[in-house]
């Protein structure tokens, strides 16, 4: 059987016509860093590396070590401006890997300056660790000017989910390489798409399974002369499978296709019809290649070994696990007014027994040890325990009854020792739509004051430059005069940097919610752009917050979640500066809104959930971004829900303290509201009827 020695870096033998990789030594072949650099920590190294570990492909990959911040990373040197074309879409692939012990994200980043402000816009972000190298792979369209006018475009790798994880990048490719008839557009089926696997596992003993039904497609390559159709010159296809054994690195003919048609590209190997049948183990990558052999102008077809011959790119697939795998749940889930609300799970072939749970704590695990939590049957509140579904009717308005679920699927009855059980599903929330949180900022106890709701804190802190003095923690001030009681002071920027000042961290959890309706009384005194009023997530590329404005440049009111490096955020004017003001942002769904003083102000879209932007930085008057200055002015009622309050109840919110009546500002399209009163009255006839009959018509002389 003949062999080819598996790389998976992309080897090509025919030197017409390549499409062009967009970056610079992308495959690090060049045994240094040309084309690439090191992103902000100039003492950080990057190396062209061959060792510690093992390159992905060839010779050399990318290696930084040193990194003490998240936005740390590696950068093409190249302007891309200069480099892609507006409005075109590229393929991009890169493999790329960690020297840490527990999976951490990568993100994949194209930085712009339209109108002079930084804008990251994220084109990837993986998890990975010291295991192997993880595959980036995707397609990014370069916008066009409309919609970025940016004159700079900067490309890069960091590491936001760790400050000090080394970085590797190897294989990194904007744009495919490779010449125009070679194979393309390899499909395997059957392909189970939620899990990105390939085949059914087969058993005929509930002990062993075995893959039988995998079917191969691809199409052969382009004629290069008009760049469309199929390239005359292919004679045959040789079609090679790597084997089920990691330390084979070869992979082995399977199969020889003939090119019989001049019009229909493609081919397809059936494994299950071959001499003998072949039949692949689950739960296992394989690795496959095509190589196509060519005939010459004088019609003689050359010799397998002939360089003239066109060897395709090494694809891949993973073959589905007999071990049942959960894909995804529905997502945390608000309950109706009849106290329900549903969940099902997506799950693969082999799932066909289930049972769902109840969480006390933690999921249980062998890591945290916990053992505790509750297994559902079917009863008053739940039904479909046993299924892929679970549906709860009936819970309490109150907040009693919220709780996660999550699932398991088995392979087999679950008390049987033969049947195999699926990792647990996420756990989804499920909360009746209620106040959370509401800090009333009364008392402080030992530099603590407490949420009246849900029993979160909000904890006094501050931090100072080395060189400077130490500054005051937030206090206690008068309130808004309508409330009465006490309010917290901030103090902003005490310092000569953005290094000094106060704030309060909060007890983690307190915004962690699918939807979402924050609202406080503030007093903003200006100062720096981008202070915040709350701010809880992650790091600086997953958080939730809300910005009263940027006094120094006219900015405005922002209110954001960032979730994986990308940002939706919507903005009204800036706060009014010196003066209570009550700020309220929702989210439902995907539609944002903010509010001013009761009135609706803005409205647009918000694509993340706050609860995935989850993390221990929870604060008041801070920031994820260490740049950003601290919050200068006055907070009191800070309220958070669990669901988007309505513009009505915002309204109603506001008018218990203060004002007669508050216009719908959202809804308002009264034609004939000329005093804008947001009603029609005698005062709007009034002026409609001062211009009853006058006219402009022209008439001809004999009608005048």
């Amino acid at each position: 059987m003949k062999k080819l020695v598996l790389l998976l870096a992309m080897m090509c033998f025919s030197p017409a016509l390549f499409a062009e990789n967009m970056l610079v030594n992308g495959d690090w072949e060049t045994g240094t860093t040309e084309g690439w650099a090191i992103r902000f920590n100039q003492a950080n190294e990057l190396t062209a590396a061959t060792e510690n570990p093992e390159p992905h492909g060839g010779m050399y990959y990318g290696k930084e070590t040193g990194r003490d911040a998240n936005w740390h990373g590696v950068v093409q040197t190249a302007n891309m401006l200069n480099v892609l074309v507006r409005g075109e879409t590229y393929p991009y692939s890169a493999w790329v890997r960690t020297n840490s012990a527990e999976p951490v994200n990568i993100a994949l980043t194209m930085q712009s300056n339209p109108g002079g402000e930084a804008r990251y816009s994220n084109i990837a972000t993986l998890a990975a660790d010291n295991t192997g190298w993880f595959h980036m792979e995707g397609e990014y369209t370069f916008p066009l000017e409309a919609d970025d006018n940016g004159t700079e475009f900067t490309f890069y790798f960091e590491v936001p989910g760790s400050n000090t994880a080394d970085l590797y990048i190897d294989d990194a490719v904007l744009g495919t390489v490779g010449p125009i008839n070679a194979p393309y557009d390899p499909f395997v089926e059957p392909y189970i798409e939620a899990g990105e696997t390939c085949g059914t596992p087969f058993t005929t003993d509930d002990i062993n399974y075995s893959i039988n039904d995998i079917i191969l497609n691809f199409k052969a390559g382009v004629n290069p002369a008009t760049e469309e159709g199929i390239d005359p010159a292919i004679v045959k296809h040789y079609v090679y499978l790597s084997t089920d054994s990691p330390s084979d690195p070869n992979v082995y003919q399977i199969a020889t296709l003939q090119q019989t048609s001049t019009t229909d590209p493609n081919q397809r190997v059936v494994l299950a019809e071959l001499t003998p049948p072949l039949e692949l183990d689950p739960g296992v990558t394989y690795y496959w290649q095509v190589k196509q052999i060519l005939k010459g102008n004088n019609g003689v077809t050359f010799a397998d070994d002939d360089p003239n011959n066109i060897l395709g790119e090494v694809w891949e697939f993973m073959t589905t696990s007999p071990i049942p795998t959960i894909f995804s749940i529905t997502d945390h889930m608000l309950m109706d007014e009849n106290g329900a609300a549903s969940y099902t799970i997506d799950v693969s072939p082999t799932g066909n027994f289930f049972e769902w749970y109840k969480v006390v704590g933690a999921v249980d695990s062998a890591e945290n040890g916990e053992t505790n939590d509750v297994k559902l049957t079917d009863n008053a509140m739940y039904s479909g325990t046993t299924t892929k579904t679970l549906s709860i009717t009936g819970a309490a308005s109150d907040g009693s009854d919220d709780a996660q679920y999550y699932a398991l699927a088995y392979n087999g009855d679950p008390s049987l020792i033969t049947s195999s059980v699926s990792a647990p599903s996420e756990a989804r929330w499920f909360w009746a739509p209620n106040l959370m949180s509401h800090f009333e900022f009364e008392t402080l106890a030992e530099g603590v004051t407490t949420d009246s709701i849900g029993g979160f804190s909000a904890t006094v802190n501050s931090v100072v430059a080395e060189e400077e003095t130490a500054v005051a923690v937030p206090e206690l001030v008068a309130g808004t005069p309508e409330i009465g009681g006490n309010a917290l002071s901030f103090g902003g920027n005490t310092g000569t940097s953005n290094v000094t000042g106060n704030f309060m961290t909060l007890t983690p959890g307190v915004a962690d919610y699918k939807d979402i309706t924050i609202s406080a009384w503030v007093i903003w005194n200006g100062g720096s752009a981008w202070q915040r009023i709350i701010d809880c997530g992650l790091d600086t590329n997953n958080y939730v917050f809300l910005s009263p404005g940027n006094a120094a440049n006219g900015g405005n009111c922002v209110f954001a979640v960032k979730r994986n490096g990308d940002e939706d955020s919507i903005n009204t004017t800036a706060l009014p500066i010196g003066e209570w003001a009550y700020v309220t942002a929702t989210l439902t769904g995907d539609t944002a809104r903010l509010y001013v003083n009761g009135t609706f102000r803005s409205k647009g879209t918000i694509a993340h959930n706050p609860i995935d932007a989850a993390g221990p930085n929870n604060f008041l008057g801070d920031s994820q971004w260490d740049g950003d200055p601290f919050f200068n002015g006055v907070i009191d009622d800070l309220k958070i829900y669990n669901y988007a309050r309505t513009t009505e109840q915002v309204a109603k919110d506001y008018l218990v303290f203060k004002g007669e009546y508050i216009c719908d500002m959202e809804n308002n399209d009264m034609e004939f509201d000329f005093d804008d009163n947001c009603q029609i009255d005698i005062l709007d006839f009034a002026s409609f009827a001062a211009t009853w009959m006058d006219s402009y018509r022209i008439y001809p002389d004999s009608q005048e």
